[in-house]
């Protein structure tokens, strides 16, 4: 299997990984009660850094509106969305600042292990 076909089943695997049971993170914080039925999976450091892109630590499952839609956004506001993710994920924020400085090579044993990684629900290298 090439990189290619390799990167598009890691990406898969990294958007679906425990959806079944995840709710918005944002809401739930907030104590708010919405009641979305689609979830997106949002890079808190975004899919070109390849050190992160199939982290697990740096994935926040969000609605609609706080992911795409609302003034209040990851996407939006991106401010905001750190001030938020800070308060209820502190530890894998500061994770992923200090892993997205890290170089990896994108290469078709790092990507195996990748895959091999997220088919048992475990964070990347």
């Amino acid at each position: 299997m090439n990189t290619h076909k390799l990167k598009e089943k890691a990406d898969k695997k990294w958007r679906t990984q425990g959806k079944e049971n995840a709710e918005c993170e944002v809401c739930e914080f907030l104590r708010t009660n919405f009641n979305y039925t689609q979830l997106h999976p949002h890079h808190v450091v975004g899919r070109k850094n390849k050190r992160l892109r199939w982290e697990l630590k740096n994935r926040c499952w969000l609605c609609p509106t706080h992911h795409t839609l609302g003034n209040q956004s990851a996407h939006n506001d991106s401010k905001w969305f750190e001030e938020i993710f800070c308060q209820f994920r502190k530890d894998d924020w500061d994770y992923c600042q200090k892993a997205k400085k890290e170089i990896v090579k994108c290469n078709i044993m790092y990507l195996e292990e990748v895959l091999c990684l997220l088919e048992n629900g475990k964070n990347t290298v």
